[in-house]
């Protein structure tokens, strides 16, 4: 429909181009003297008030001030970023030269006090009654120091049985706790310094309750602050430094210079000296930066070691200066990814020209404003010393003065603008008289389009005075006609196209029935495993192609604007009960979860096309089911905020007495599938338009069942969308209005009565549907196919009835008028007569006789059909064993089933 509505633009515009010519030829034929261009009227009106020459000027006069504004601004900033930026660079180069000479005094404090814990340990020692007092094993195990004397903490683990050896070692870095104590209070930035020993000692300044702190089986050697200085990481057996961590000792998160002792060639321990981020904080970062900017320390990984309150905001990340323990640490424990700046995808070109370059400066994009960032590496940490100012205050006095003269430019405007507010309002009065001149014609020339539109094709051009717009009402009217032309032939194409799709619709279902019906009186009979297997595959393909026969039909009846609704009452709580108990089994069996909710602000008992709903339902649920591999699948349905129709098939569908309101509804399936690309979604809903439509793609389907969706939706007066997020899900809504039914309102019941189908005919209360005919019941079965005859003939004779085959309607009409028959089965097409018309002729012969149609025709346009000409019920082709049990057995009861 959408293709033909293209091609017939496009044949009616290029038949308009190729007429063109011969129009203005008879318009000029026609009197081409006494007309007046449009055009030259204009240029008449505005050259006689001298507009462009003024315009030309005065927009000249206003670029040259803009411009000399501009690039007088942009070279004074220009010039102050060049100065800003060397500035930047000198006070990074001085910040971090002395930040380095302060390390290295860390760096080589912690080596004398590596140098005297060498010395220690080759001395023994014997400690006196003070000292061992001190020292106790603790209920886990451990040895460690029980008071404060003055002197450094000392902790055993419980890996290590303490026996002489190990006291021995106690009592020799004992003598290392004056030293330890003159360390911490001489330099500033050391908060804490300690030993570590291989098999898990740990002797550390200043004192804290060692054995609450730290858990008992402490295995040191894990530690960052001790293998960083072992042989694989430091074969030099130089001081290095280690990144952030959080402090075991519960002095929170800090970096250690760290030294390794060695007793000959064996690592008996690691020495440290800690600085806390606080420290770093308060001491190196507190200098005050120029511009209101700040300064950041990074570690060679790019972590930020320390960043100062000021700039947590701006980088959205609070500084790890507090801790909690609320459990043992056992292992290391460093700053998380958010506080790696080389790893942060916005900033990675930053980084990377921070790692190639040891000083520089860049501009910066951070939190949405523009910085300048300057840098400068420390050799002996590998650390980076970062500076960030707004770009802002470092141009803001050039800006000032940029906006003073940009000020005196908008005067110098606004005063232009007042004169030429005063000539315009001259010009209005001389244009108002040119404007009516044109005003008139167009309206005309409106009428005209609107006439057209409204589908009166045919139309007579007025006579104007302007030759452009008169030629436009001469080629107006022409379009007309050729749109009228050209909709009467797409008319009868369409009538074409509904007569192919019917006998398409016939052609495919009866072999169809014929294979699904076969099929299933196949599934009664013994099968071994691998027959029952390929039964099953041929049973799934045949329902395949129905489905896609079915979706393929839907579409061209949507787009022709051939299907129509059947609304009716239902309560919609059981509905939804009800296909829910359906796809449970369906999704539980692939692994998935599902669920579904109905909001309690909605009415149950409603108004609509409760099959068309079924069938939205199912397409969205059997998406979600496709393209979800495991998760979860949940059915919503909500309150919607919706514009009711006024008009059409669900508005008028129902008496005023039987509806109180309309209500918005919005049905959502969510999944937790493979989920869809913002750039593919606005495929979606195009009829056979797939997220991939290669030969390779993974997902079967014809791309036809959220068109579907969309065009019932529609036609309902709603509308569809899709939300969705590639690798996390999707979820597909529709929100469609409901006529909300008085509570007298039977559920179920049609607001127009639809002709019984096989699902809708009524059980005879005394026999339930899977019970046999009554005693000899006798079946005339009316069908020209050959196999549909074998397959009805099985089914009466499996019911226990007596069956005869008619070839056709004459055939029929003959039996019948020879021999009484409970019940007939006749297919609509047949050669010689035809069903419809066999129905009549035994409507001669026995009036009463009850007789139920068998039709290929899938179309809704057939039930009115069939109740209109007098058949007692009706079922589609193809159909199952249990579809045509059940017609059989409704049919036969002595109340005939009138539509």
């Amino acid at each position: 429909m959408r293709l033909s509505k293209r091609l017939e633009r496009f044949e009616v515009s290029h038949s308009l181009d190729s007429e063109r010519p011969l129009l203005r030829q008879d318009a000029s034929e026609t009197g081409a003297a006494a007309k007046i261009p449009l055009t030259r009227l204009l240029r008449r009106s505005f050259i006689r008030a001298a507009l462009i020459p003024l315009l030309a000027v005065e927009v000249v006069l206003v670029i040259a001030f803009l411009v000399t504004h501009q690039v007088s601004t942009a070279s004074q900033i220009a010039v102050q970023r060049v100065d800003a930026q060397e500035n930047l660079v000198r006070l990074v180069q001085a910040r971090a030269d002395a930040f380095t000479q302060e390390l290295e005094s860390v760096a080589i404090g912690t080596d004398l006090y590596r140098r005297q814990a060498e010395a220690a340990l080759r001395t023994p020692a014997q400690a006196t009654h003070k000292e061992r007092s001190r020292y106790a094993k603790t209920p886990d195990g451990a040895f460690a120091t029980q008071r404060d004397t003055g002197g450094a903490a000392a902790f055993y683990s419980n890996l290590t049985p303490v026996g002489v050896a190990q006291r021995q070692k106690i009592w020799r870095t004992a003598r290392l706790d004056p030293f330890m104590k003159d360390l911490v209070e001489v330099h500033p930035l050391i908060t804490q310094v300690y030993f570590n020993s291989f098999d898990s000692y740990n002797r550390i300044y200043p004192y804290f309750d060692a054995a609450k702190q730290y858990p008992p089986n402490l295995n040191i050697p894990t530690y960052n602050f001790y293998y960083l200085a072992d042989a694989t990481h430091n074969p030099a057996r130089s001081v290095v430094w280690t990144d952030s961590y959080l402090d075991p000792a519960g002095q929170g998160w800090m970096v250690s210079c760290i030294a390794p002792v060695y007793q000959g060639d064996f690592l008996e321990g690691v020495v440290g000296s800690d600085i806390t981020l606080e420290v770093l904080i308060n001491q190196v970062l507190a200098n005050q930066v120029p511009w209101n900017g700040y300064a950041l320390l990074l570690a060679k990984d790019g972590t930020i070691l320390a960043l100062p309150q000021a700039a947590e905001r701006e980088w959205g990340l609070t500084e790890k200066t507090n801790h909690s323990y609320t459990d043992f640490i056992r292992e290391d424990t460093f700053k998380p990814e958010e506080f790696n700046l080389f790893r942060r995808p916005d900033l990675a070109a930053f980084g990377e020209a921070i790692q190639q370059q040891f000083t520089s400066v860049q501009n910066l994009t951070l939190g949405g404003q523009s910085k300048l960032a300057a840098w400068s590496h420390i050799p002996d940490t590998g650390w980076t010393y970062l500076v960030i100012v707004p770009e802002q205050e470092v141009f803001a006095r050039t800006q000032v003065l940029g906006q003073r003269l940009l000020f005196l430019g908008k005067v110098m405007i606004l005063g232009m603008i007042v004169f030429y507010t005063l000539f315009l309002v001259y010009l209005l009065h001389s244009g108002n008289r040119m404007s009516r001149q044109v005003a008139e014609p167009l309206q005309e020339i409106e009428t005209l389009v609107n006439a057209i539109a409204a589908g009166q094709y045919t139309q007579t051009a007025p006579t104007m005075a302007i030759a452009e717009l008169d030629h436009t009402a001469t080629q107006v009217v022409a379009m007309g006609k050729t749109l009228g032309d050209r909709t009467e032939a797409l008319m009868k194409a369409l009538k074409v196209k509904a007569d192919f799709l019917g006998i398409v619709s016939h052609e495919l279902r009866t072999p169809m029935n014929g294979i699904l019906g076969m099929g299933e009186l196949l599934r009664l009979t013994p099968l071994d495993a691998t027959q029952r297997d390929y039964l099953e595959t041929i049973m799934l393909s045949g329902e395949h192609l129905l489905r896609l026969l079915n979706d393929i039909l839907d579409m061209s009846r949507l787009e022709a604007h051939a299907l129509t609704l059947n609304p009716v009452s239902f309560n919609l709580a059981e509905f939804l009960q009800e296909k829910a108990a359906l796809w449970r089994s369906r999704i539980e069996q692939k692994g998935l979860a599902f669920d579904w909710e109905m909001a309690a602000d909605l009415p149950h008992q409603v108004i609509a096309d409760r099959e068309r709903l079924r069938q939205m339902l199912n397409n969205f649920l059997s998406n979600a089911l496709k393209f979800t591999p495991e998760g979860r699948i949940q059915l919503q349905v909500s309150r919607a905020s919706l514009d009711v129709p006024t008009s059409g098939s669900l508005a008028n569908a129902t008496t005023p007495t039987q509806v109180q309101s309309m209500v918005g509804c919005r049905f959502a399936v969510s999944d937790t599938g493979i989920g869809i690309a913002i750039k593919d979604q606005v495929h979606l809903f195009r009829p056979f338009s797939q997220v991939d439509n290669s030969l390779q793609r993974a997902y079967e389907g014809a791309g036809l069942g959220l068109s579907i969706v969309k065009e019932l939706a529609e036609l309902m007066g709603g509308r569809v969308g899709v939300e969705s997020t590639l690798g996390k899900g999707t979820t597909f809504w529709f929100e469609i209005p409901l006529r909300v039914a008085e509570e007298a309102a039977i559920a179920g019941t049609p607001t127009k009565p639809p002709l019984p189908t096989a699902a809708r005919l009524p059980a005879r209360a005394s026999e339930p549907v899977a019970a046999t005919t009554p005693p000899k019941a006798r079946i005339l079965v009316v069908e020209d196919n050959r196999v549909n005859q074998k397959f009805a003939l099985l089914v009466v004779q499996q019911l226990g009835a007596d069956c005869d085959i008619a070839a056709d309607g004459q055939e029929a009409i003959d039996l019948f008028a020879q021999a009484a028959y409970d019940l007939v089965l006749m297919d609509l097409h047949m050669p010689r007569v035809d069903g419809i018309t066999a129905l009549h002729a035994i409507r001669q012969i026995n009036p009463q006789a009850v007789v139920v149609a068998v039709t290929a025709d899938a179309l809704p346009e057939t039930c009115d059909r069939l109740r209109q000409v007098g058949f007692n019920g009706y079922i589609t082709k193809p159909f199952r064993l249990k579809d045509m049990r059940e017609v059989i057995l409704n049919a036969l009861p002595t109340a005939l089933q009138q539509c």
